[in-house]
Formats: structure tokens, sequence, C-alpha cells
């Protein structure tokens, strides 16, 4: 793959998997303590219903339908937060664990490719270009998980598995998060005059939709405090949406300003995506028949229904939304000797990088 690349995919597999089995007693230890932690939890509900017991038995009352009540409304909710609580724990057991791992193995392994740098949590995409490529919803703050920043064949790319949030107004709820995914940012060795910007169908992330569901959530709990008022605030609450639709379409505008929808020569792409274009005569020189199969090949590739990209400012940006977590070296779960979680890994990564010379990044001529 890359110009100074070292091993093939086989040593590389094998480099890693030396690496990660060194840390197969640091898995075991915390698989023992994480025994422990649900064994707890067990007793803890034991516990509980050994005292439910007590109380309903200790002096011959019968279960009436009082009791029944009590159980089904109190009994049962408390054990279900108890499981959930546990299993909360177990998966920030887990993910800890995968960062363990990262942090122990995987830039020693990138080393060997060349000039590739893995970082958790840093901001390797700027706001300014998620803004300008226009591909993500508005939002509030994001946080990044596993980003890498490297160059190949003279093209520089940043990649980041990040989510975007939306903060919520009142303070007693909690902040929404409106996507997850894998942005990938190419500095592409060609001149973008206009912005140009394809998407799933059907997929509105360019304009902004954040807002008008905070508000739709907002008004239906007024309306269900309002009791025998529903009614009247049901009237306000179709005022208040009329009006944050009013203000989103002229937000919508002036973020959108000047891009037109473009009508490819693939019928069949049509159906599944929406081109946009700041120049029709641009647009169509660089989402040629070639990019247009090429583009449909990563989508099938990642195994994802969301994935769009922008030609903005000399870049090219590709947002894949997805709920799985990507670039994971292994599990608490599973011995460190399988090789899937590593095989998984390299896929991923190459497929990545491969872009590059998918999409021909590093001419100058059209794609």
């Amino acid at each position: 793959m890359q110009d100074n690349i070292k091993t093939g995919y086989s040593d590389l597999e094998n480099m890693f998997i030396t690496l990660i089995l060194e840390h197969e007693s640091e898995r075991k230890k915390r698989v023992n303590i994480l025994i422990l932690i649900i064994l707890s939890f067990a007793c803890l509900i034991f516990a509980f219903l050994y005292i439910i017991n007590v109380y309903f038995y200790s002096d011959g009352i019968i279960l009436n339908k009082v009791n029944l009540q009590f159980i089904f409304l109190f009994v049962i909710p408390v054990i279900l937060l108890i499981i959930y609580f546990c299993i909360l724990i177990i998966n920030r057991y887990n993910k800890n664990f995968k960062l363990y791992l990262k942090k122990a193995c995987l830039q020693k392994v990138l080393t060997q490719l060349g000039g590739i740098k893995w970082q958790f949590g840093k901001k390797t995409i700027s706001k300014i270009q998620r803004t300008n490529s226009m591909l993500l919803p508005d939002y509030h703050y994001f946080k990044n998980e596993d980003t890498f920043t490297g160059k190949y064949k003279d093209v520089n790319y940043s990649i980041a598995e990040t989510g975007l949030f939306y903060r919520a107004k009142n303070q007693n709820y909690g902040d929404t998060k409106i996507y997850h995914g894998v942005l990938i940012n190419f500095a592409i060795n060609k001149n973008i005059n206009a912005k140009t910007i394809v998407t799933s169908k059907g997929d509105k992330n360019i304009m902004n939709n954040a807002s008008l569901f905070s508000a739709i959530l907002a008004l239906s709990v007024f309306i269900i405090l309002a009791g025998e008022y529903w009614f009247l605030m049901f009237i306000a609450m179709m005022l208040g949406l009329l009006v944050a639709s009013l203000v989103l379409i002229f937000h919508s505008k002036e973020k959108v300003e000047n891009l037109k929808k473009i009508v490819l020569e693939d019928p069949i792409f049509n159906k599944k995506y929406t081109a946009y274009s700041q120049d029709e005569v641009e647009g169509r020189y660089l989402l040629t028949t070639g990019f247009m199969e090429r583009f449909n090949n990563v989508r099938t590739a990642f195994g994802v229904n969301n994935i769009k990209c922008s030609f903005y400012d000399n870049d090219f940006m590709l947002a894949i939304r997805t709920g799985k977590d990507l670039f994971e070296l292994g599990s608490i779960f599973t011995p460190l000797k399988n090789p899937k979680y590593i095989r998984k890994f390299i896929e991923e990564y190459i497929s990545i990088i491969s872009l590059i010379d998918y999409f021909k990044f590093d001419e100058k001529t059209g794609l």
C-alpha cells in the first residue's frame, strides 16, 4: 500500500499478534476483576430479593393485587436498573481495555508503515474543515476517539472516529448524540473552484434538523404537563413549530447558498444518491462515471447506508455514518491469540488508505 511500507499483510498481522499476546495476562487479570464485579451485582440482586421475600412472608402476608402492583412497579424496575448499571460498567471496562491495547501496541506497528500517527481524542480535522465540507448537521461540540494522520503518495490525510453532540438547553437533560461515524479528509492534488457534495438519498444533514428535533421534544413535554389545557398547548406547539420551520428554512438557505442539485448520467446512482454543486460543469467533471462506481463500492465495502462526500477548498472529505466501533485491536472477552480483531483493523485501515488510489487523488486529472 504505502510507498515506504516495510511489511506485507501477513507480516503486519503477525507483528500485531506478537505485540498483543504480551498483554494476554493483563486481559485475564481484568477478566477476573470483571467476574467479581458481576458476582457483586448478582449478590446485590439476591439480597434485594431476600429482603422483599422477608417483607412479604414474615407475617404471612398473602400476595394480593396491591402486592403484585408493588412487585411490577417497584421490584422488577429496581432489578432491571441494577442489571443496566452492571452492563454499563462491563461495557466501560471493556472500552478501557481496548484503549489500553491501542496505547500499548498500535503506534509501534504503525511506525513500521511510515509516518502514520495514531492518537486518541486528538483534533485532527478542524472545525473549519467540518463546517466548510457541509456534510454534518449543526452541533455544539464533538468528541474524537481514534484519530490517524499520515501521508501516502504525496497526499496528506486525516482520519477521525468522531461523535457530534447537541447540548440540551435544560441542564436537567443530557446532551444528545446526533452523529457517530468516521470522517476522512484528503488534501487532494486537484484545483477545486466550486463546492460539490454527494449524499445518500434522503440525507438531510447538510440542513440543520437538530434544533427542530429539540423543539418538538420540548413542546411535547409541555403538552403532557398541560393537562386539561392540552388543546391550547397543542395550538401553541403548532405555532412554535411553524416559526421554528421558517427559521430553519432561511438558515438552511444561507448554508447551502448557490448549491444546485445535479442529475447525473447514471440513473441507478441517482436513485441512491443526491448530488449538489455550486458549478454544474465542474461538478460533472468531478463526478464521472468512474467516480460514481468507486463511491458506490466504498459504501458496499463499509457495509453502511449513510455515506457522503464533499469536494471543497482543494480537499475531499468522506463521512461514513456507523454505529459500530472501528479500529479495535481486541476485546476483554476474546483471547488475544484470536486474530479476528487484528484482521478487521488492518482491512479497515487499508480500505481507507486505498481510497487515494481508488479516487486518484494524487493525479491532477479528473476522477
